[in-house]
């Protein structure tokens, strides 16, 4: 990928960043817990994504997976959730878009992770009742039951 470009926020957008391929990312608040960012990937002319074979988007989605574990290590511990979420590995996983769901689902069951937000942007919905909001287990647990009535999770 090449160099990130910075341009202006829209209203109630801290950050947007330009990634090329007619991508933009957005970050504002993420509904599904009390202090992260939420994603918005905008593919202009492609609204779910950049278009992937499918063995090709899990064989991607691993390496971007393994790629962000990399990359948290070299930003250390950290309580500002947004640091990893702005991480470039992150960010290129939604920008692999609804195909890529299933994969984010099943990394979620096997190895709870900070995904929701990922999730969230890349399905275009928030499954977490308000109740769940700040809770990562029950954020986690609606996530997965969403995935599981879609189809996503067997």
């Amino acid at each position: 990928m090449s160099t990130v470009d910075k341009i202006p926020a829209p209203p109630g957008y801290s950050v947007v960043q330009n990634i090329g391929m007619g991508m933009s990312i957005a970050i504002t608040l993420c509904a599904g817990a009390t202090e992260p960012f939420k994603i918005f990937v905008d593919n202009v002319g492609q609204p779910h994504g950049v278009p992937w074979a499918s063995e090709n988007i899990a064989h991607r989605f691993r390496e971007l997976a393994d790629q962000w574990q990399i990359e948290r290590e070299q930003v250390g511990p950290t309580s500002d959730l947004t640091r990893l979420l702005v991480l470039p590995s992150y960010l290129s996983i939604i920008a692999l878009g609804r195909d890529a769901v299933p994969f984010v689902l099943a990394e979620l069951e096997a190895r709870p992770d900070h995904w929701w937000c990922a999730l969230e942007a890349m399905a275009g919905e928030n499954p977490v009742p308000p109740e769940s909001k700040g809770r990562s287990r029950a954020v986690r647990d609606a996530w997965l039951a969403w995935g599981r009535t879609r189809g996503y999770l067997a």
